[in-house]
């Protein structure tokens, strides 16, 4: 509710989704008024997995102005290792959609 996802998004997609993602990564961008929105969610485990959604399965999006990029990822590992797996592939994916297309020499 803090980033303003739709109940229709989570109802149709799951939390679990790049679509409720892409939500969350609009609802952080408006929440610190910032020209970035980052956001990640997933099932780390040890248990919460479904055959469709799987644990180790983790959705990010990156916002930037308009731009919104989504993904879904799996990672193996513990709780942590996923959590920590997610967090710096949405870091590195920021670095590299800025230096890609907004990068001006």
């Amino acid at each position: 509710s803090l980033l303003k996802v739709n109940e229709d998004t989570l109802n149709r997609h799951g939390a679990v989704s790049e679509e409720v993602a892409s939500e969350m990564a609009a609802g952080t961008k408006i929440l610190f008024g910032t020209d970035i929105g980052l956001s990640v969610t997933g099932i780390a485990g040890p248990t919460g997995g479904t055959e469709s959604k799987p644990v180790g399965m983790v959705c990010s999006a990156v916002r930037i102005g308009d731009l919104t990029k989504t993904y879904t990822d799996m990672f193996r590992g513990d709780r942590e290792t996923v959590q920590l797996r997610g967090a710096s592939t949405v870091l590195k994916r920021l670095w590299r959609l800025f230096w890609n297309e907004f990068y001006i020499e």
